[in-house]
């Protein structure tokens, strides 16, 4: 219920908050007025001064409360990782294509063509793929008569892959001094471009869908 007060004039019960406007109402004339007007708004400024005051006060259960939700968050963010199958996901793994999207980020085409002296250096058609498992970057059929081959980026999760993957797939090494069993010399030297733009990423070129990479060994 709600609590009251009386007008000290006329003894009508008005709410505490309505006072004021009360008497300012009712009783305009009254030789009291503007005083008993003055003394409650000192009694309201009093009242909220003192509520300022007021200690803030914590019990045990709060404190309680809250670190034991500041545990259960910091728990699940540690131990959340642990049950995230990709947490190592990468180009060792093996993937299954039911769990791949079709579309990128996760499954994306690169194509990459190795020229060394003049001739095209062939990737073998069953790069990443065996008997037991298919890794997230594997090409099917090999390269052309012109070199030029289809690498396959499939990932059941968001990934970046790098050109280093597919040739430590491949088992074979490049980098901006060696491409396969060449090596950059006082006469030849490793050249590499990304859709026909000359690139010196190398091996850490982020793999996309639609790349043209050339690697060519020559003069």
């Amino acid at each position: 219920m709600a609590r009251t007060d009386h007008c000290p004039i006329c003894d009508v019960a008005v709410k505490p908050e309505n006072l004021i406007r009360h008497l300012g109402d009712t009783h305009p004339r009254h030789p009291d007025t503007r005083t008993l007007q003055e003394k409650f708004r000192e009694r309201g400024r009093q009242a909220a001064r003192k509520e300022a005051r007021q200690p803030i006060h914590i019990r045990r259960w709060h404190v309680a409360l809250t670190v034991g939700l500041v545990v259960l968050i910091s728990s699940g963010y540690l131990v959340a990782p642990y049950f995230d199958p990709y947490r190592n996901f990468g180009p060792d793994s093996c993937i299954n294509e039911v769990n791949v999207p079709n579309y990128p980020p996760y499954h994306m085409h690169p194509y990459l063509t190795i020229i060394a002296l003049g001739t095209p250096q062939l990737v073998p058609g069953d790069v990443g793929i065996t008997a037991t498992c298919m890794h997230p970057i594997h090409v099917h059929g090999g390269s052309d008569a012109q070199g030029r081959v289809q690498l396959h980026v499939e990932s059941p999760v968001v990934h970046t892959f790098y050109l280093r993957d597919f040739f430590h797939i491949w088992g074979e090494p490049f980098n901006q001094n060696q491409i396969l069993q060449y090596t950059a010399d006082g006469t030849n030297r490793i050249r590499m471009t990304v859709n026909g733009t000359a690139s010196s990423a190398y091996e850490n070129l982020a793999l996309w869908d639609g790349q043209e990479i050339v690697i060519s060994y020559g003069p």
